[in-house]
C-alpha cells in the first residue's frame, strides 16, 4: 500500500513542511508467519497475540487504581474475502467498545477495519475494486520525524440501519519526534518514540487523531473517542503490559 501517484501533488501542497514519503514494494519479502501474519512487523508494533495493554486515562493515576481500558491482541482473524488480520480489542469495564483489524503489507502497519460493536457500526478500507487492502498508518522502515504520508482508500462505512456508504477517504499522517511528555506514561518513561498525527478528509471516519509509537513496546500514548459518534477524545497512557497467552481471555484484560 503506497500513496497513489495522482495524490502526490495534492499531498505535497497539504504537507509542504515535509517531504513526501515513497517506497518500493518488497515483492520478494517472505514474512515469518509463525506468530500470525508477519512476526517481524508484529514485534515492531508489539501486536503479538496474547498481549494485553492496560491504559490509564491520566498520566499519574492513583496508586493501585484500575486501568481505564484494556487492549487485547487476538490471533489471526479472517475478514470477508479471506483477508487475514490481527485484531486489537478495546474493552472498558469488560465491555467491547472497539475493534481494530490490522494487516501488514510489506511490513507496514495498515488498518483494514475499525468496528464499534455496541453501536453496530464499522468502516472498512478498500481499493477501487472493493478489495480490503487497509489504510496505511506507518512505514516501519522509513518513517522519520518531519516526514509525512498520504493514503487514499475507499471507506466502506456500515451504518446502524444495515446500510452501507462507500466514499473516497484520504488520510495524511505527519511524523514527529515524541516529546518527553508524550513518552512519560505510568508504566515507565521511554527514551525514544515517534508521534503520528492523523488528518482525515473530506470527513472523519473515527480515526484517532494522535498516537505515540515506541518500537517493540507498542502505542504508549493515544487519543481516542472509542466511538463512531462521539466527538471528544480521551488521552490514554500505558499503565501495564501483560502476556495472557495466545488464547488468553479478553475479559481479564483491563480488569
Amino acid at each position: 500500500m503506497r500513496t497513489f501517484a495522482l495524490l502526490m501533488t495534492a499531498a505535497a501542497l497539504l504537507w509542504g513542511c515535509g517531504p513526501m514519503m515513497t517506497t518500493t514494494p518488497d515483492a520478494g519479502r517472505m514474512p515469518d508467519t509463525s506468530c500470525g501474519l508477519d512476526c517481524e512487523a508484529q514485534r515492531h508494533y508489539a501486536l503479538l497475540p496474547g498481549t494485553c495493554f492496560e491504559y490509564a486515562d491520566s498520566r499519574t493515576p492513583a496508586a493501585g487504581s484500575s486501568p481505564a481500558i484494556g487492549v487485547m491482541i487476538r490471533p489471526v482473524f479472517a475478514l470477508e474475502g479471506g483477508i487475514n488480520t490481527i485484531r486489537a480489542e478495546y474493552r472498558v469495564g469488560g465491555q467491547l467498545k472497539m475493534i481494530d483489524s490490522f494487516v501488514f503489507p510489506h511490513g507496514d502497519l495498515a488498518l483494514a477495519r475499525r468496528e464499534w460493536p455496541m453501536q453496530g457500526q464499522s468502516v472498512t478500507y478498500k481499493d477501487t475494486a472493493q478489495k480490503i487492502v487497509g489504510l496505511t498508518l506507518h512505514l516501519r522502515t522509513e518513517a522519520k520525524a518531519g516526514e509525512s504520508l498520504t493514503t487514499s482508500r475507499q471507506a466502506d462505512e456500515a451504518m446502524m440501519n444495515g446500510m452501507h456508504d462507500v466514499a473516497e477517504a484520504t488520510v495524511a499522517v505527519v511524523f514527529s519526534e515524541s516529546t518527553m511528555l508524550d513518552l512519560t506514561v505510568p508504566q515507565e518513561t521511554f527514551t525514544k518514540g515517534l508521534t503520528l498525527s492523523f488528518t482525515e478528509t473530506p470527513k472523519s471516519y473515527g480515526l484517532d487523531p494522535k498516537r505515540v509509537l515506541v518500537a517493540e513496546k507498542g502505542f504508549v500514548n493515544f487519543a481516542s473517542a472509542l466511538s463512531r459518534t462521539a466527538t471528544s477524545n480521551t488521552v490514554y497512557y500505558l499503565q501495564r503490559t501483560r502476556s495472557l497467552g495466545v488464547d488468553g481471555g479478553g475479559s481479564d484484560c483491563g480488569l
